[in-house]
């Protein structure tokens, strides 16, 4: 949703982009992209004082917003034939300099163990989607952990 916005919306180019995050969740791997692919300042509404806070231009992304995007028949498809999908990984390949590789060549198990997504979270719960021994299970692949990974390693 945030990238559909910096995409679509008309803005000064040079402009300082702000993006404040007005959820509770934990900073984490995936916070970093954002300031990397579009030079913006990561915020959290959390971190600012009570009754503090004004900006002059704000733009209130909808929450699910692709939803209606999602057909040939609209604006999702109209720059260069391409689709916002293949743009947006496009965009953070290249922002990290990877290239991406004409076939896949390794099947890759990612492995769920509980991690803090979110502040409430309660990591001594048991998962019980949880599946032990991975990669006895999945010996021809690569099996991953995404939370130990940096954002650049998980897209590699």
């Amino acid at each position: 949703n945030v990238y559909w916005a910096l995409e679509n919306l008309q803005r000064d180019p040079n402009a300082e982009i702000n993006i404040i995050w007005l959820d509770g969740h934990a900073r984490g791997h995936l916070d970093e992209p954002w300031s990397i692919v579009f030079n913006a300042k990561v915020h959290y509404i959390s971190s600012f004082k009570p009754n503090t806070v004004c900006f002059e231009k704000a733009v209130w992304v909808p929450y699910n917003v692709m939803q209606y995007y999602e057909t040939d028949n609209n604006s999702l498809f109209t720059k260069n034939k391409t689709s916002i999908m293949d743009r947006f990984v496009a965009s953070f390949l290249g922002a990290y300099n990877i290239t991406r590789p004409a076939t896949p060549t390794l099947d890759v198990v990612i492995d769920r163990k509980p991690y803090m997504s979110h502040p409430r979270i309660d990591l001594t719960k048991k998962d019980s989607r949880g599946i032990e021994n991975l990669a006895d299970l999945y010996p021809e692949s690569k099996v991953v952990q995404l939370d130990s990974l940096s954002f650049k390693e998980q897209l590699e």
